[in-house]
C-alpha cells in the first residue's frame, strides 16, 4: 500500500512540476496586457520622420536597438497592446512594438512663434524630437534667443513637444526656463513700459494685440518682450495669446 502511495505522490509531482515548467515565457511577460488585432485598418502611426525606438516586446522593457527608418512617416499598425481600454503599445509588424506616446506631427516653420528664449542654466538639445538621442547643450551663457525652424506637435494630445533650432537641434519643451514667443501678445492699457536697461517708460495706452519684435531678461522685470522701440519693453507675463 506504501509502494503505491509513493507512485500516486511521484507521479502527481510529476505533472505539477510539468505545469510549472511549460509557462509560455510570452504570456507571463506579457501579463496584464491584451494583444488584439488592430480593430481600425485604417489606422497608422505618425512618427513624423523620427528615429522612434523599437522593441521586442509589447511591455515596452527591451528595446531592439533598432529605429524605424527616418524616410517614412506613417506605419500601418498590426497589432494593439492594451491594459483596459488604454493601448500601450502597437505592433507594426513581425513584433515591432512602438510606445504609442512617441507619435508626431512635425511641421515646418515657427507657425505662430517669433522664437523661444532660454533663461534657464541648462538646456539640453536632441538629434530628435522625441528625447532620445543626446546632441549636446545649447551656449546659453553667450545666447539667448533661438530661431524656429520647425515645431513637433504630440500626436495623442496635439501639445507642442519640440522645436529644431535648425539642423535637427531640437529642444523639448518640457526642457525648464524656455519660453516659446509668440508674435502677437495681446496686453492690458495701463501696462508699465520700460527700457532694455530697466528704465521706466510710461504705460500703454490702449488694451489691444500687439506685434512683438523681441524678447530678454531685463533686470528684475525677468522675460520681457519688445513692442516696437527700444522704449516699448513689458513684461512677457502680463501678456496673453487671446483676448482680455
Amino acid at each position: 500500500m506504501k509502494k503505491w502511495l509513493f507512485y500516486i505522490l511521484l507521479t502527481c509531482g510529476a505533472l505539477l512540476l510539468g505545469s510549472v515548467t511549460n509557462i509560455n515565457p510570452a504570456q507571463a511577460s506579457n501579463a496584464g496586457l491584451t494583444i488584439v488585432a488592430n480593430p481600425d485598418t485604417t489606422a497608422v502611426f505618425n512618427s513624423g520622420h523620427q528615429p522612434t525606438p523599437i522593441y521586442s516586446e509589447p511591455t515596452l522593457t527591451k528595446r531592439t536597438g533598432l529605429a524605424l527608418q527616418t524616410e517614412i512617416g506613417t506605419w500601418p499598425i498590426v497589432r494593439v497592446a492594451k491594459s483596459g481600454r488604454v493601448i500601450k503599445a502597437l505592433d507594426l509588424g513581425n513584433n515591432q512594438w512602438v510606445d504609442p506616446a512617441y507619435s508626431r506631427k512635425v511641421v515646418m516653420g515657427s507657425g505662430d512663434y517669433l522664437e523661444v528664449l532660454t533663461a534657464g542654466a541648462y538646456n539640453p538639445i536632441y538629434r530628435d524630437c522625441l528625447g532620445v538621442n543626446r546632441a549636446g547643450s545649447l551656449d546659453t551663457d553667450h545666447y539667448h534667443e533661438w530661431r524656429i525652424n520647425k515645431i513637433a506637435y504630440d500626436g495623442n494630445t496635439g501639445a507642442i513637444a519640440g522645436v529644431d533650432l535648425g539642423n535637427n537641434q531640437w529642444l523639448l519643451a518640457k526642457t525648464k526656463g524656455q519660453y516659446l514667443i509668440p508674435k502677437i501678445l495681446y496686453f492690458q492699457a495701463g501696462t508699465l513700459m520700460f527700457t532694455r536697461t530697466n528704465q521706466a517708460k510710461g504705460q500703454l495706452s490702449a488694451t489691444l494685440p500687439y506685434k512683438v519684435f523681441g524678447a530678454t531678461i531685463v533686470g528684475y522685470q525677468g522675460v520681457s518682450v519688445k513692442l516696437g522701440t527700444e522704449n516699448q519693453w513689458v513684461v512677457y507675463q502680463l501678456g496673453s495669446t487671446s483676448p482680455f
